[in-house]
């Protein structure tokens, strides 16, 4: 046994270790998920009833970047002006944190290209979010196409 020891004494040490990961930080992760669910659930339910859905169904969120800017303006905003609630980035030093639109977009925006992005609450209670990101990303460098299906799957759920 002793000798076990001597050769496994490092590796014994992980079983504890082990067993409060397990016991005491699991259920913890597990909780965090789950609160993340239900202000999903109750932000959703709550932009719903602010914004009379299905009037407004579509949270935008754009800058002035000249990448898209112009783009946007031409392509977008006429079409969704009915559908959806606009938050511009580049204006987010006059935002309120309290704001129901800010905590949707900070909800579900991530890290990542989360600018220019659409924010879609769909009939079935799920939400959808739509990156342009990428797209505007390929457009710079000549190639539309991923654009063309960004700007096409978000249309798709225009009035």
């Amino acid at each position: 046994m002793i000798d076990a020891i001597k050769k496994y004494g490092g590796y014994l040490l992980l079983i504890p270790i082990g067993l409060f990961l397990v016991i005491f930080v699991a259920p913890l992760f597990l909780l965090a998920l789950l609160w993340k669910k239900v202000v999903g659930f109750w932000l959703n339910f709550r932009f719903r009833l602010k914004h009379n859905f299905p009037d407004k169904e579509i949270l935008f969120i754009y800058s002035n970047s000249p990448i898209w800017l112009e783009y946007i303006e031409e392509s977008l905003l006429d079409k969704l002006q009915h559908n959806a609630v606009f938050l511009n980035w580049s204006e987010r030093s006059k935002w309120n944190s309290s704001q129901l639109e800010v905590k949707v977009f900070r909800h579900w925006a991530d890290d990542k290209e989360f600018n220019p992005m659409a924010i879609v609450f769909e009939e079935n209670l799920k939400v959808r979010t739509i990156r342009f990101y990428k797209a505007f990303k390929n457009r710079n460098h000549g190639d539309e196409r991923l654009l063309k299906l960004k700007q096409k799957e978000l249309l798709s759920y225009v009035n």
